[in-house]
This record gives C-alpha cells, structure tokens and sequence, in this order.
C-alpha cells in the first residue's frame, strides 16, 4: 500500500495538537507529534535524534510531548531503540501500523520550509487557522496558569502575559498567516482547517476532511465527538473585550480575509 506524507501547520494554539489527537484515532493514519521528522535541515536532523533519545530516557522536556500515543505503537520504545534514523524510523512504525495509508507529522515552523519541503515529501498539507484574538486570549491564559502553578512559563516561550508582546512574539499569528498566504500557491496539496468553523459545524468540516484525507468520514467524526474540546473559543470577549483597538490594521486585514471579522 502506498503510504502519503501529511503535514499539519498552524500557529500555536489553533488546534494542531488536538488534530493530531483527533487524525491518530483514525487506523489509516499516523501522524508523529513535533519529531521534526520532515526537517531537512542538519538542525531539524540533530533534534529528531535527540528528541527519540530524551524518549528513550524518559527525558521529554516540560513543554514537549510524546513523539506517538501508545495506542499507535504499544511497543514504541522497541522501535525506537532500533533505530533513530528517519527513513528505517518510519519504516519500522508502518510495520508495526499495516492499515497506514498517511504517515506524517505536527510542526508549526514547518510553514516556514514549505517549499522545500513539498519538493523533497510531496505531503498533503493541513493548516489549521484560528481567530487571532482567540489565540492570544489563549497565550495569555497560559501564561497565567504556569506562572501560577510553577512561577516559569517553562520554555513555553509562546505564553505571554500581554497582547502586545503576542503581536510583537516572533513568529506571531500574523507571521505564520502571512508565509501561509504566500506559499501556498507553490503547487502544495493542502487544506485550511478553520478552528471556528470547525467549532460551529464539526460534521461539515469533518466529512470535508476526511476526503481531502481519504479516510472515513464516519470514523473520522466519530473522532472528531469523542476528542475534539474547543478550548478558550470566543473567550477574548470576555477576558479582552476591546482587544480589536489593539491589534495593528494588518492583522485586521488577514482577518478580513479568513471571516473573523467583516
């Protein structure tokens, strides 16, 4: 069975790690959470091997998560004790996952390589898009909750305490909407999950994913019920409610364009 390459991309806090979730519930699909496995970079390269030897040694970072569920790959840590090469890891995870017919991986930066990526991969491209004063609401709140519970935000450099150094952060939601504005003209197989839509009609944006995936629909929304919790949807209105007066007249612009505001 061929198996495609899939990449999902995003902003942070617009729903890239809850897909995940929601597409490793699906058996054709396994999708690796932020193993830089797609990096063609020696820097992307050197943080796969590093991030399967922090797993190996129970020494996942405070802000990282597992490569796989174990509902994927029970035996996980076998497979990754064989090897911590690419090509043989993947091979060694569709042994292991014979119904796979999408292999990827979830990370945000990826956006920024995308050119090169689809010329080397060729993968399908998911990028999840979410209305921006949700996703600063949501740093924000993050930001409140480590600081409360550990006095650090430890390393998860993406929290921050005010809009403005959310509008100011580097990459900021405007920077990974613009580059997604701009490379995705480049002849890639792609499809934009908009976070509110999905909130609003998840079986509509369901069975449209899942055939731009070509996987169950029913399976797939099934998922989607079972998994999918919006978290901090429409919250700005209340946490920030005259947020609007704070963001700059590009972001309002690109806003525009994706129906978050009129």
């Amino acid at each position: 069975m061929k198996v495609r390459n899939l990449i999902i991309v995003g902003s942070f806090r617009s729903g890239t790690s809850a897909l995940v979730e929601i597409l490793n519930k699906c058996k054709e699909v396994l999708i690796t959470d932020e193993s830089w496995y797609f990096s063609n970079t020696k820097e992307g390269t050197s943080e796969f091997e590093a991030k399967v030897l922090r797993l190996l040694n129970n020494k996942l970072l405070p802000e990282e998560r597992p490569i796989l569920t174990k509902d994927k790959v029970a035996n996980l840590n076998n497979v990754l004790k064989k090897t911590s090469d690419k090509t043989s890891f993947k091979d060694l995870l569709l042994q292991h996952n014979p119904n796979i017919k999408l292999f990827g991986d979830k990370f945000p930066e990826y956006i920024f390589n995308l050119e090169q990526i689809n010329i080397d991969h060729k993968p399908k491209v998911i990028m999840c898009i979410r209305d921006p004063r949700d996703v600063i609401v949501s740093q924000i709140l993050n930001y409140q909750r480590l600081m409360k519970q550990f006095n650090s935000v430890h390393q998860h450099w993406w929290a921050k305490a005010t809009i403005q150094e959310c509008i100011e952060m580097t990459p900021s939601w405007f920077d990974f909407v613009s580059e997604w504005k701009r490379v995705k003209e480049h002849k890639l197989t792609y499809y934009e999950l908009n976070y509110n839509a999905l909130v609003k009609n998840p079986a509509m944006e369901s069975t449209r994913l899942s055939i731009f995936l070509n996987v169950c629909p029913v399976t797939l929304y099934k998922s989607f019920c079972r998994t999918f919790r919006p978290t901090n949807h429409l919250k700005w209105k209340q946490v920030c409610p005259d947020i609007d007066k704070q963001l700059p007249d590009s972001w309002k612009n690109l806003m525009r364009e994706y129906g978050f505001i009129i």
